[in-house]
């Protein structure tokens, strides 16, 4: 239990990350994108968090989201 706890903070954490680093490239979120970077799995995330530092403009998020469903 004590584990499940803990990997969920983590995830929790990895989630908060990459939101604090996309607003920084792309401003503010709608609440649609955050909705759906919530959804990502750990990997999903940790290939979002990779992919966000090329991104140069908030539509590179939207289309990363369609092709990463």
């Amino acid at each position: 239990m004590l584990n499940k706890g803990r990997e969920e903070g983590r995830e929790e954490g990895e989630f908060a990350v990459v939101l604090r680093q996309l607003q920084r490239v792309t401003g503010q979120l709608p609440e649609a994108s955050r909705q759906q970077i919530g959804q990502l799995s750990r990997d999903g995330l940790a290939e979002l968090s990779e992919a966000l530092l090329d991104f140069g403009q908030p539509g590179d998020l939207v289309a990363w989201l369609e092709r990463n469903r």
